[in-house]
């Protein structure tokens, strides 16, 4: 599996050039061909980078704005209702303790 610390090293680095291409991960990262067209094959399956057009590097498909909205929505607390539902969870899980008893 591709690790994430390159793949979001890399979106970074991608989303500020608005191009993404198995050469430029190469060199930023200092990581193999493989790995790199792993990477850029992620971010094509994710909807963040286009097709691939032969030699040329790819488009980005994600705005630098969309993408810090994306960074804090990812970095943001959980939301009232998750926090409600995982409230619940453990609420069930106490119940369900008692009763073993």
């Amino acid at each position: 599996m591709i690790m994430m610390k390159y793949l979001k090293m890399h979106w970074n680095c991608a989303v500020k050039k608005q191009k993404a291409s198995a050469s430029m991960i190469q060199r930023s990262f200092r990581v193999g061909y493989n790995r790199a067209a792993r990477i850029l094959d992620q971010l094509h399956e994710a909807g963040y980078v286009g097709d691939d057009e032969g030699s040329k590097p790819r488009k980005m498909l994600l705005s630098e704005a969309e993408f810090e909205a994306l960074k804090a929505k990812a970095n943001a607390p959980e939301s009232d209702a998750e926090q409600e539902n995982e409230q619940l969870k453990t609420q069930m899980k106490c119940y369900h303790q008692r009763m073993n008893k």
